[in-house]
């Protein structure tokens, strides 16, 4: 049976088109009325490894479930793990609130295996024109390449060769608004992978630990 669909009431740019994508409330509301299960978040400071296998320590959000209908049903283990990665800017508690939001949808999606809906019969999207990119857009790319690792200018030149398909960008500045958000979706698509590489590990890790104790 396929997993429930999220629908994308939320619109944002993409590349040379507008895009909708599904907010926190979207994907609470799913998780609510189509899989009959409450959520509960937790943020925990967890040692996580990098693309490039440094150990860091960072905010880790995770989410659990149980039946909506039974007040005594179990509480699922902690899953769906996902750090949390302020970006900055002029408004610190902002940025907070954000990041906590998004790495909460992601984690509950994740936790509960929820598809996003195709976007197939959507209306035509309208095409953009590309405008200088935002000091918010450099600030979050700056943070995010922190985040997944690249710290040198040759990995980050790198990285913007990948996400843009060979043009030659040397720094985020340079990027145009639809450049960067194709760095920042490149980039946030780094961190998912690593966000579940990490929780895979970690379950392997106290599967291990388990084994030796019992042993």
């Amino acid at each position: 049976m396929a997993a429930p669909i999220v629908e994308k009431s939320q619109t944002a740019n993409a590349g040379k088109y507008q895009y909708k994508y599904a907010s926190l409330a979207d994907t609470l509301r799913v998780a609510d009325e189509q899989y009959h299960v409450r959520v509960d978040n937790d943020m925990q400071m967890m040692d996580w490894m990098d693309l490039q296998g440094v150990i860091r320590r960072m905010p880790v959000m995770m989410t659990r479930y149980r039946e909506r209908d039974k007040p005594d049903a179990e509480w699922s283990e902690w899953s769906g793990h996902v750090p949390v990665m302020p970006t900055g800017g002029s408004n610190p508690m902002q940025a907070w609130g954000v990041a906590m939001s998004y790495a909460k949808r992601y984690s509950i999606q994740l936790a509960l295996g929820m598809a996003s809906e195709d976007s197939d019969s959507q209306p035509a999207p309208k095409p953009r024109q590309p405008k200088p990119s935002t000091e918010q857009q450099t600030q979050t790319i700056n943070a995010l390449l922190k985040t997944v690792g690249i710290t040198d200018v040759q990995g980050a030149h790198d990285a913007y060769l990948n996400a843009l398909a060979g043009q030659q960008v040397h720094k985020a500045s340079d990027l145009n608004d639809m450049q960067a958000e194709q760095v920042i979706a490149y980039l946030n698509a780094m961190m998912q992978r690593m966000a579940q590489q990490n929780a895979q590990r970690t379950i392997e890790q106290a599967k291990e630990n388990s084994n030796e104790q019992s042993g």
